[in-house]
């Protein structure tokens, strides 16, 4: 998530469990560590484009990194005299702290290699948006409330809250899939690759995005807070990137760049990738990332040059206008559109 809300949740965590031991500084001590792990935007700064995008939440996200990063948060506040005295409190608040980022993360879209170097597998679990306003001002209330009170009781009911929070997401993520399973097998789909999303900054839209035999298919499904049954906008079909075929057609070696970038580009977007459109057979767009209220328009591309197998991917950010974009979706989120259909309509007996 952004680095606010990861270093609202570090503080809050810290607060609650340490307080005795730091005083106010606990929260100071919480919200640097929380926020640690997306330092490595920083070692970005010395990479292209595209590599930047796949290394971030990389290694300062992995569980083996925690105990290192949090020994790394703690070394600013080892220069004030009255924390060195508590320097074992002060170093598990640290790795405490710092232990919230990654599984936080996790529950994005975006994931990360919570496993590497075990396990290369970007980990999501698409519950929350990237950025959650509700979950952020639940915890800058807390964190608030708990500083001034100097009660840890308000920040542990805080952490109470914020779960409760989470788990009333993954009942919404849960009613997104069952849609999305009604909608697949309505269409005679035998689905490889599923994915329900939340659009920024709600629970209530979600886009849908799965893989079935050589297509993509994505839609919206918005999930009322009420008892109501979701409603589905259906979206497009879009034939998927079929690799094997373009390196034969373009005789693309298998240790080429072009190759390695596709490669690497496939992994980065968990398999759902697909030409832009016929126009740019050459530029890639990750499937997951489209504004599917807006023509399918995706956030990023990457453009290839078959003809230089050698040749670096170029990344390509789709900027589409903000304003039109943030209406659209409020639109969306204050009432399903007119040609949304009920779930009910593609599977009577599914469990919304």
């Amino acid at each position: 998530m952004d680095p606010l809300t990861q270093g609202l949740l570090g503080a809050t965590l810290c607060g609650s469990l340490f307080s005795k031991q730091l005083g106010r500084w606990s929260w100071a001590v919480g919200l640097v560590s929380g926020m640690l792990a997306d330092a490595d935007m920083i070692v970005s700064l010395w990479m292209t484009p595209l590599e930047a995008l796949y290394y971030h939440r990389h290694f300062t996200h992995t569980f083996w990194f925690i105990p290192i990063g949090g020994l790394i948060a703690s070394l600013p506040f080892m220069l004030i005299p009255k924390m060195r005295l508590r320097r074992k409190s002060l170093i598990m608040a640290s790795i405490a702290a710092y232990a919230t980022h990654a599984p936080l993360d996790m529950l994005t879209s975006y994931g990360t290699p919570i496993f590497w170097p075990f396990d290369y597998t970007r980990i999501s679990l698409d519950i929350m948006p990237i950025i959650d306003p509700i979950f952020t001002l639940i915890l800058l209330i807390g964190m608030i409330v708990m500083t001034i009170r100097r009660s840890n009781m308000v920040g542990r009911l805080t952490l109470l809250l914020a779960g409760l929070y989470i788990a009333f997401a993954a009942t919404q993520h849960n009613r997104a899939l069952n849609a999305q399973l009604a909608l697949s097998e309505h269409r005679n789909n035998k689905p490889e690759i599923v994915r329900v999303m939340p659009t920024p900054g709600n629970l209530l839209v979600w886009n849908s995005v799965y893989k079935s035999g050589e297509a993509i298919y994505t839609d919206l499904i918005r999930v009322p807070l009420s008892s109501e049954k979701a409603r589905i906008i259906e979206g497009k079909r879009t034939e998927m990137l079929r690799k094997e075929r373009v390196f034969k057609r373009h005789k693309i070696a298998d240790d080429s760049r072009v190759a390695k970038d596709i490669t690497n580009f496939e992994w980065f977007a968990g398999g759902l990738v697909a030409p832009l459109d016929r126009q740019h057979p050459n530029e890639l767009a990750d499937m997951r990332y489209t504004i599917q209220w807006m023509d399918n328009a995706p956030l990023w591309t990457i453009k290839l040059k078959y003809a230089q197998p050698d040749a670096p991917a170029q990344l390509i950010y789709h900027r589409p206008d903000r304003k039109e974009a943030l209406n659209q979706l409020w639109e969306l989120i204050k009432a399903a559109p007119e040609n949304s259909k009920s779930v009910v309509d593609y599977y009577p007996i599914i469990e919304d």
